[in-house]
């Protein structure tokens, strides 16, 4: 009888388990398995799972260069085990980028998932014919919560990114007292001729899971999107009942490499604006237009 109640619960246990899922933005360092070599490898990986069938982004930094590869593998959801087919990754020896050679790698990695935290363990494996030459690289890459219903951007075509009617969402009461809590730091106030102007961020720097909200006039238009080196384009119209239209961008969270930072791209008829901003979690940076009276046209 014991047994049987043992494999009943066994069955429950199996049957309300949720099918383990990684989805999402998962970023870490990798780490040269020789102690002759100090380099690391900032990595990002982001995952889109059908079934077993993994399909994805690949995204490092080796010295001062970015590097993107496309990668396909399979996730063994009983094993919580994820394996990646063959990519190219640069030498970790390389005396520069542009005279890399590369290490033909598979990733092979296990699923750590926990209440607080969810972890991919593995390393970067060279193949059998470059298993003497090429050292595994050893990651720890984090699941970012702020990306669980991201697609990739670089999958997206260029009309699919510039239209965010798909993903701006009504003003959140939680984040709306946040954004009143914190100070709002004025960082350039532009004169415009246009009624509606065109902004794009871009991350400034690493690529580090910065992630931001942007609101007009205090007001929420556009809620936790990660800044990446495509454009988050947002069509702001400038309001001429008002003195000012502020674009606030609040920080969301400070990525691994805190501030917050991004470049916005403001585009005013034919003139262009760049502008470096900075947030954290007291201040929010924002830029403050406002409209050319007619008789100064």
């Amino acid at each position: 009888m014991k047994r049987f109640y043992a494999l009943l619960f066994s069955l429950l246990v199996v049957a309300t388990c949720p099918a383990q899922k990684i989805n999402g933005h998962w970023y870490g360092s990798g780490k040269i398995e020789a102690s002759t070599s100090h380099n690391n490898y900032l990595t990002e990986l982001v995952l889109q799972q059908q079934g077993k069938t993994i399909t994805g982004i690949l995204n490092y930094y080796f010295k001062d260069t970015l590097f993107t590869q496309k990668i396909t593998g399979s996730f063994d959801a009983n094993k919580r085990s994820l394996s990646l087919q063959p990519i190219p990754i640069i030498y970790h020896g390389s005396a520069s980028v542009e005279r890399g050679v590369d290490c033909p790698m598979t990733g092979r990695f296990t699923l750590i998932a926990s209440k607080t935290a969810s972890t991919l363990k593995g390393n970067f494996i060279a193949t059998e014919d470059f298993k003497y030459t090429c050292p595994s690289i050893k990651l720890t890459l984090t699941h970012s919560l702020d990306t669980n219903n991201l697609v990739l951007l670089k999958e997206r075509d260029e009309e699919e990114i510039t239209n965010t009617d798909s993903i701006i969402t009504l003003p959140n009461s939680a984040k709306q007292q946040q954004f009143a809590a914190r100070e709002k730091f004025v960082m350039q106030t532009i004169e415009v001729n246009n009624p509606t102007v065109q902004v794009q961020l871009y991350d400034n720097g690493i690529i580090d899971n910065d992630s931001v909200s942007v609101f007009v006039n205090d007001r929420l238009v556009q809620d936790k999107s990660m800044l990446s080196y495509s454009a988050l384009s947002l069509q702001i119209q400038v309001d001429g009942t008002k003195k000012f239209t502020d674009i606030s961008m609040f920080a969301d969270n400070v990525g691994t490499v805190p501030p917050n930072t991004a470049v916005m791209i403001l585009y005013d008829g034919n003139k262009r604006y760049e502008i470096q901003l900075s947030s954290d979690l007291q201040r929010t940076a924002t830029v403050r237009l406002s409209r050319k009276s007619s008789n100064d046209k």
